[in-house]
C-alpha cells in the first residue's frame, strides 16, 4: 500500500493529499508526504481543507437524517452561516 501511495504522490504531488480523508488511502498518503519532506505549511493547509470538507459532508448527511429540535440545518461560526440542508 505504501508503494502505491508513493507512486500516487509522485504523480499528483501535494494535491494528492486532498484524498487524506479517504479511510484506506489517506493514511499512507500522509506518511509518504512526511517521508518525501512535504513542507509543513502546505501539508497542514491541504489536509485541513480535505478534512473540513469531509466533516461538513458528514454533518450535512447526519442533519438530514435526524431532525433535532432547534436545529435549522446550518452551521454558524463568527457570524458566517453555512446552510447544510436544502430549504423545505
Amino acid at each position: 500500500m505504501l508503494d502505491r501511495a508513493t507512486k500516487w504522490y509522485h504523480r499528483y504531488g501535494r494535491w494528492s493529499l486532498l484524498l487524506s480523508w479517504v479511510p484506506v488511502v489517506g493514511d499512507p498518503l500522509t506518511v509518504v508526504a512526511g517521508i518525501l519532506r512535504e513542507p509543513l505549511w502546505s501539508f497542514l493547509v491541504v489536509v485541513a481543507v480535505a478534512k473540513i470538507a469531509r466533516y461538513l459532508v458528514v454533518a450535512a448527511i447526519t442533519l438530514s437524517w435526524i431532525r433535532l429540535p432547534g436545529c435549522n440545518g446550518s452551521l454558524t461560526f463568527r457570524g458566517i452561516s453555512i446552510s447544510l440542508l436544502p430549504d423545505t
